[in-house]
């Protein structure tokens, strides 16, 4: 490039990873004009390595699905806004329109969401493809009307979730088809990733829910720095565990880790995600059989709860994909048998040879389905303090929601299943009522 006189350079952002690392490998920084990455989201945490050994004079992130032609979104990345992006951002800024394009961030029914929320981005305008050759089907789903246009246009569903940010430009989070909800809670990919190549030894890494035999899990496929020894403390997952989990909630750190020579790609440089391979269960579990009576039922919970069977006494409750919702599942099912543990013990003791010895044992006990809840009950001691408040709005904290249908209502159904949600949940028939006694 050098050689050549090259100052101004286009490559997808993969290609200019690998650019990169291979500068750093040779300890050979170029000076570029300019440089503009695209097809790939850019991760934050990247984009100083990119100022540092490409030192262009303006580096500019370009989003643009091919149907929007082509470029209809830009960012440009002074540095002093690098430090800006430690604040907790997956990916680098999209930036703003270019040219006469509207962009607009909509959910599933399309209506715009205020900015800071989530949604989908639509992008509307002049420069949009005409569809997909020989395919109406898909031209119909993804080029919709633009209810915001007042001369009819159309606008194209891009699939990416993307939020506005204070300053109004657009950031991306993630492809609507792979955002992931795991034990109800809603997770970015991006974030763990954008820790996990911050740790010591890692060089790349992403991050994919996997959902084998059952059992949903986050796992995690890393590339080892090419300096860093195979065998480092830092390099066991363990360490990455207890390294993630001082910048992520519990929800957000994967349970298993998987080594990788590299990331697979696609022919055109982006991540192969069908291409990662499975957690190889058997090559890191013990599968070290009970020694007694304790141990063969915990065992046997653990198999039950967690979704597989590829574990012996000595393997890591967490590490097998446990987390704090499964642990107190585990001492409901174990009192249910007659083992007395509390889930404290389980994050202290977290394999099954472990946690037997600290188990106690007594007589299995009998669940009762509870009957619906009637009759009068006292006042909780923050619901009695609630109600001494003399407060002018008594009403104010009153919430509720209104739903749309998208089909018709059959009314008498409708009736039967709120009946039948109002039997299940029995504080849908609270009501507080004014006595002699206050």
């Amino acid at each position: 490039m050098t050689r050549h006189q090259v100052s101004v350079l286009y490559p997808p952002t993969s290609h200019a990873y690998h650019l990169v690392d291979t500068l750093a490998r040779l300890n050979q920084p170029i000076n570029l004009s300019v440089v503009c990455v695209g097809g790939e989201a850019v991760a934050a945490d990247r984009l100083a390595s990119l100022k540092q050994w490409l030192n262009p004079a303006r580096l500019i992130n370009g989003y643009g699905p091919t149907e929007t032609v082509i470029t209809p979104l830009a960012w440009v990345c002074p540095g002093a806004r690098l430090t800006e992006l430690k604040l907790g951002l997956a990916y680098a800024p999209i930036g703003t329109a270019l040219g006469p394009r509207a962009l607009y961030v909509l959910d599933a029914d399309l209506n715009p969401v205020p900015p800071g929320v989530v949604g989908e981005l639509f992008i509307a305008g002049p420069c949009l493809a005409r569809g997909y050759h020989a395919r109406p089907g898909l031209t119909a789903a993804c080029f919709v009307p633009d209810p915001f246009a007042q001369d009819g246009g159309r606008m194209y569903r891009t699939g990416d979730l993307v939020r506005r940010l204070p300053e109004g430009e657009f950031v991306y989070l993630a492809r609507r088809d792979q955002q992931i909800k795991l034990r109800g809670y809603r997770i970015e990919p991006g974030e763990i990733e954008a820790a996990l190549r911050q740790l010591p030894g890692v060089a790349d890494a992403c991050v994919v829910l996997r959902d084998d035999a059952g059992q949903r899990y986050l796992c995690a496929y890393w590339v080892r720095q090419a300096s860093v020894a195979a065998d480092a403390d830092s390099l066991h997952p363990a360490a990455f565990k207890a390294a993630l989990a001082q910048q992520l909630p519990e929800a957000m750190i994967p349970s298993q880790y998987v080594l990788l020579a590299q990331l697979p790609r696609t022919a055109h440089g982006k991540l192969d995600r069908a291409a990662l391979p499975a957690p190889d269960f058997a090559a890191t579990r013990s599968r070290q059989a009970a020694c007694n009576a304790i141990e063969q039922q915990l065992l046997a919970l653990w198999h039950a709860l967690l979704g597989h069977a590829e574990f012996g006494v000595t393997d890591n409750f967490f590490e097998l994909g446990g987390d704090s919702i499964v642990a107190i599942q585990l001492v409901s099912r174990a009192r249910a048998q007659g083992l007395l543990f509390s889930a404290k013990q389980l994050f202290q003791y977290q394999t099954v040879r472990a946690l037997a010895q600290v188990t106690t044992c007594q007589n299995a006990t009998i669940e009762h389905e509870q009957a619906p809840a009637q009759g009068n009950a006292p006042l909780l001691p923050i619901q009695h303090e609630f109600f001494q408040q003399a407060l002018s709005k008594i009403q104010h904290w009153n919430q509720s929601l209104t739903l749309t249908p998208t089909s018709i209502l059959e009314p008498n159904r409708l009736g039967e299943a709120w009946q039948r949600v109002m039997a299940l949940h029995d504080s849908v028939r609270l009501r507080y009522r004014h006595t002699a006694d206050g």
